[in-house]
C-alpha cells in the first residue's frame, strides 16, 4: 500500500496542515495518424508479424479504462488511434468483443481469471475484492518462471482489491484525494504509468520472461484530455481522450522496441468496459449494459498469432486469459470459463454466449439490479422487465421486441438462468483502508454495506431506466455547486432524496457538498442515515467529514465528539488519527498529539503523519538542531522518504536557509513529481523571490494536465499575471475554481487577475466567494476592500 499523508508548510507558517498528492506531468506532443498507400501497408505488415511458430517471450496487458469499440481507427472511427491501429494491423482485432459488467473492477477481475462475476464473486467497485482462492492469469505466469508487475493509473484497482495476486511489482501509487474527495480524482496519467512500466521493465534480464499489465485511465470522465489532442476534438472531449490514449500506447510499444523485446511480444489492448455518451440517458457508465458500455475493442498481437485478421464473431472478455496462457504453452486451469480465441481466428469455433450484468443499481443506488446474455446477434436484458435486442437491425439496442419474439426471449432467459446459478462463487465483502470511501466518491462510486441488501426485497425495486433520470439529476446538482449556484443545487438534491430516499450515493453526496459548503448542521440530518451503520465506511466518511467540517468552522469540540465515535469504530484508522491530531493541536493540547505520534513512530517508523508530530514536538522540547538531528536519524533509514525530504525542505524555508531550502523541495520533486505540497511550497518560494520565469517554468507542466490541482493551478495563474499575461492567466484560475470552489487560494488569485486586468466587479465576486470560504482572512478582506474602492471611484467619476 503506497498511500501517503504529508505534513508541512502551510504558506510557510504552520506545519500542521495535511498536503494533498497532486500530478506533475510533462505532456508530449501528439503522434499523427501514419498516411501510407495501402500496398506500402500491408508489406510492411508481413514484414513486422512475428512468426506463428514462435512463442512468447513477453507478454503486455493494456487495459483502457472506459474505452468504447467503436472509437478506435480499425473499428473505422474518425478517432485517430495509429498506434492501436498498427498493431490491429500487425494481430488479430476483434470487432465484437465483450465485457462482462460495465464497471472497473469485477470486469478486470473477469480480465485476470477468465471467469465471469457469478463465480469470481466480485460485483461491483470498492465493496468487493477478488478472492484469495481464485487463481489469476499473473499467478499461472510467475509460476512458470516469468517475472510479473502491474501497473495501474487509479485507486480503483488498488491491490486492496485482490488483483495484486500473482504480481512481483504492483504499482499503485495514485496518489490520495483531499476533502470529501468530491471534485478531485486519485488517478495518474498514462504517460506516468508507462514509465513506471518501462522503468521496471529495463531492470529485468533480457532473456527473462516477463508480463506486464498497464492499465490506462485517461479516457475517463470527466474527459480533460491534454495538448494537442484537446484541440483537435473540439465538442468531443472523449474522443480526445482516446486519442490520447493512443499516444500513451505509442509510448510503451516504442519502450519495447527501444529494450529489444518487441519482437518477442504478445500484446493485447483492451479495456473493461465502454462509456454511454449520453445513449439511452446514461452519461457516463455503470448502470446500463447496452452495448455503448459493454463492446470494447481487442487487439491482439505477436508470436503465434496472424496478421492483418478482423474477427466479426463474438469474442469475450474472459477469453483473453486463456488466450495467453496457451500462447505462452501453459495449461489453462479447469476453473476457467473463457477459452483460447485462437480458435475464432482460424474460423474452426463458433461463438459462446456472453454473459453480462450490473449489480451497481442494487447496490448503490437501491434499484433493480440488470442481468443479460448476448448471443447469436442478440441481446437479451433482464431487470424490472426483460428487454430483448435484435443488435445486427438494431445495434444502438432502441427498440425491444420481447413481446414480439416471446419464444427467442424466453430461451435466452433460460439459458441466462443457468449462467447465473453455477457455479457459484462466494462474495468477498471488503473493509476499506482509511480515505478509500472519498477515493471511490470522487470517481463516482460508493462503498456497499452488503449486509443492507436483501437477496429478495420487500418492495419492488425502481426499474434503473427511470433511475437514470434520477441519476441526471445528482449530476445535474453537482453541476451547480461547480458553478457556484449552490441553494439550486442543494434543492435539486432534496427532491431526489424525497423522490428516491434508498439512495445512499445521493445521501453521501449532497452530505459531501454541505461539508464542502461548512453547512454542518444540514450535513449531519443528510448523513442521518448513515450514521446509524456505526461500522460501516460510509458511517466513517460521515463521521470524518464532520469533523473536518466543524473544525473548520471553529467549533473544535463539536468537531472531537464526532472523530471520537470514529476512533471508537475505527481505532487503527491513520486518517481519523490524524483529524483528531488536528483537533486537539486546535485546542492546544500539544503534549497529547506528542505522546500519540512517538507510540505511532514506534509501531512504524515510516509513518510520515507521526514522523512530522514527532519532529515539531523535538522542536519545541529541545529545539532546532535536536530536530534536525531527528530528521537525519530518520533519513538514514528512509533515504527516499518523500515525507522526511518535505520536512527537511519546510525547515529550512521556514529558517531562511533558501538554497537548501530549494534544493530539498527538488529532491522532493525528483522523487515523486505529483508532490502538490511541494510544487506549491517551492512555487511560492519562487514567486516571493521574483523568480517569476523560474516558478512559471515549475508550475506550467501542470496546465494541461488533466490532475491539475487548484492550488498549483491558482499559483501558476498568479506566474502567468506576474510575467504580464493576464489575458492567458483568467482560463488558468477560472479552470482552478471550477476544479475545487471550496479553494481560497483559487478565488483569491482569479480576483487579483481580474482586478488588475480592470474587471473591478468580476475581482469583487471573485473575492466575495474567497471571502465567505474564509472570513476571518484578513488578506482577501483587504483585497476585496480595494476593488470596492476601486469600484466607488469609477462610478463617482461616472466610468
Amino acid at each position: 500500500m503506497k498511500r501517503h499523508f504529508e505534513s508541512g508548510s502551510k504558506g510557510a507558517r504552520t506545519w500542521q496542515a495535511r498536503l494533498v498528492l497532486g500530478m506533475s506531468l510533462v505532456l508530449a506532443a501528439g503522434c499523427p495518424r501514419e498516411e501510407r498507400p495501402e500496398a506500402t501497408r500491408q508489406a510492411a505488415q508481413e514484414v513486422r508479424s512475428p512468426a506463428a511458430t514462435k512463442t512468447p517471450r513477453d507478454i503486455l496487458l493494456v487495459t483502457l479504462d472506459t474505452a468504447r469499440a467503436d472509437h478506435f481507427g480499425h473499428a473505422g472511427s474518425d478517432v485517430a488511434t495509429p498506434n492501436i491501429d498498427a498493431l490491429a494491423r500487425e494481430g488479430v482485432a476483434f470487432l465484437q468483443a465483450v465485457a462482462p459488467t460495465p464497471t472497473t473492477l469485477p470486469s478486470h477481475s473477469s480480465l485476470m481469471t477468465g471467469r465471469i462475476p457469478p463465480q469470481h464473486g466480485v460485483r461491483t467497485n470498492g465493496t468487493f475484492k477478488l478472492g484469495e482462492e481464485e487463481e489469476t492469469l499473473a499467478e499461472r505466469l510467475k509460476a512458470a518462471g516469468w517475472k510479473t508487475g502491474a501497473f495501474v493509473a487509479a485507486s480503483v484497482l488498488d491491490r486492496k482489491y485482490g488483483l495484486d495476486q500473482g504480481f512481483d511489482a504492483y504499482d499503485d501509487d495514485v496518489g490520495i484525494a483531499g476533502g470529501s474527495g468530491l471534485f478531485q480524482y486519485p488517478r495518474r496519467d498514462g504517460r506516468v504509468v508507462v514509465e513506471r512500466a518501462l522503468t521496471w521493465l529495463g531492470a529485468q534480464a533480457e532473456t527473462q520472461p516477463t508480463f506486464v499489465w498497464v492499465h490506462l485511465f485517461d479516457a475517463h470522465a470527466p474527459y480533460e484530455a491534454p495538448e494537442p489532442e484537446r484541440s483537435r476534438y473540439p465538442g468531443r472531449p472523449y474522443a480526445a481522450g482516446i486519442a490520447y490514449v493512443d499516444r500513451v500506447v505509442g509510448e510503451l510499444v516504442a519502450g519495447y522496441r527501444r529494450l529489444g523485446r518487441y519482437d518477442r511480444a504478445a500484446m493485447v489492448i483492451t479495456s473493461d468496459h465502454g462509456e454511454s455518451l449520453g445513449e439511452h440517458g446514461e452519461a457516463t457508465h455503470s448502470v446500463f449494459i447496452y452495448d455503448a458500455t459493454q463492446r470494447i475493442p481487442l487487439v491482439l498481437r505477436g508470436p503465434g498469432l496472424p496478421g492483418g485478421r478482423q474477427v466479426e464473431t463474438q469474442a469475450r472478455l474472459i477469453d483473453v486469459m486463456p488466450t495467453l496462457l496457451a500462447l505462452a504453452g501453459l495449461e489453462v486451469p479447469a476453473r476457467v470459463r473463457g477459452r483460447d480465441l485462437r480458435g475464432l481466428i482460424e474460423g474452426s469455433d463458433q461463438e459462446e454466449p456472453a454473459y453480462i450484468e450490473s449489480w451497481v443499481p442494487r447496490l448503490q443506488y437501491g434499484w433493480h439490479e440488470l442481468t443479460g446474455l448476448r448471443t447469436g446477434g442478440w441481446k437479451l436484458i433482464s431487470g424490472s422487465e426483460d428487454e430483448l435486442y435484435d443488435l445486427k437491425g438494431d445495434p444502438r439496442e432502441k427498440e425491444n421486441l420481447f413481446s414480439v419474439q416471446k419464444e427467442k426471449g424466453e430461451k435466452l432467459r433460460g439459458l441466462l438462468g443457468k449462467l447465473t446459478r453455477a457455479p457459484a462463487g462466494e462474495e468477498a465483502a471488503l473493509e476499506l483502508d482509511p480515505g478509500t470511501r472519498e477515493e471511490l466518491g470522487a470517481l463516482g462510486y460508493i462503498w456497499v454495506d452488503m449486509s443492507q441488501v436483501q437477496e429478495k426485497p420487500d418492495a419492488p425495486l425502481l426499474d434503473p431506466r427511470v433511475g437514470i433520470v434520477i441519476q441526471g439529476r445528482m449530476d445535474r446538482a453537482d453541476g451547480l455547486y461547480t458553478a457556484g449556484r449552490r441553494e439550486q443545487a442543494f434543492e435539486l438534491y432534496r427532491a431526489v432524496l424525497a423522490e428516491n430516499p434508498a439512495n445512499d450515493f445521493a445521501a453521501r453526496r449532497f452530505g459531501d457538498l454541505l461539508v464542502l459548503s461548512r453547512g454542518c448542521e444540514e450535513a449531519v440530518k443528510v448523513y442521518d442515515r448513515l450514521l446509524a451503520r456505526a461500522g460501516s465506511e460510509d458511517a466513517r466518511g460521515a463521521l470524518l467529514n464532520l469533523g473536518r467540517c466543524f473544525r473548520s468552522s471553529g467549533s473544535p469540540d463539536r468537531a472531537m465528539r464526532w472523530i471520537e465515535r470514529a476512533a471508537e469504530a475505527f481505532p487503527d484508522d491513520r486518517e481519523v488519527r490524524q483529524e483528531r491530531w488536528l483537533i486537539l493541536r486546535a485546542t492546544g493540547r500539544d503534549a497529547v498529539v506528542a505522546r500519540e505520534a512517538r507510540a505511532a513512530v514506534g509501531e512504524d517508523a515510516l509513518d510520515g503523519a507521526a514522523q512530522a508530530e514527532v519532529a515539531l514536538a523535538i522542536l519545541t522540547e529541545e529545539g532546532e538542531a535536536a530536530m534536525v538531528a531527528y530528521l537525519e536519524s530518520a533519513l538514514e533509514k528512509a533515504p527516499e522518504s518523500t515525507e522526511l525530504h518535505f520536512l527537511v525542505a519546510t525547515h529550512f524555508l521556514k529558517a531562511g536557509r533558501l538554497p537548501e531550502a530549494d534544493a530539498a523541495y527538488r529532491k522532493v520533486l525528483a522523487l515523486k513529481a505529483d508532490h502538490e505540497g511541494a510544487l506549491i511550497s517551492l512555487g511560492r518560494m519562487l514567486l516571493d523571490a521574483n523568480r517569476i520565469a523560474e516558478a512559471h517554468a515549475l508550475l506550467e507542466v501542470q496546465e494541461g494536465s488533466p490532475l491539475a490541482t487548484a492550488k498549483v493551478l491558482a499559483q501558476l495563474a498568479e506566474a502567468k499575471a506576474r510575467s504580464n499575461r493576464l489575458e492567458d492567466a483568467v482560463p488558468v484560475a477560472k479552470r482552478a475554481v471550477d476544479i475545487d470552489p471550496g479553494s481560497v487560494e483559487a478565488w483569491r488569485a482569479l480576483g487579483s487577475i481580474q482586478l488588475n486586468r480592470g474587471a473591478v466587479s468580476e475581482a469583487i465576486a471573485a473575492y466575495e466567494r474567497a471571502l465567505a470560504l474564509a472570513p476571518k482572512d484578513e488578506t482577501t478582506r483587504a483585497n476585496l476592500a480595494t476593488a470596492r474602492k476601486f469600484a466607488a471611484g469609477a462610478k463617482a467619476s461616472g466610468r
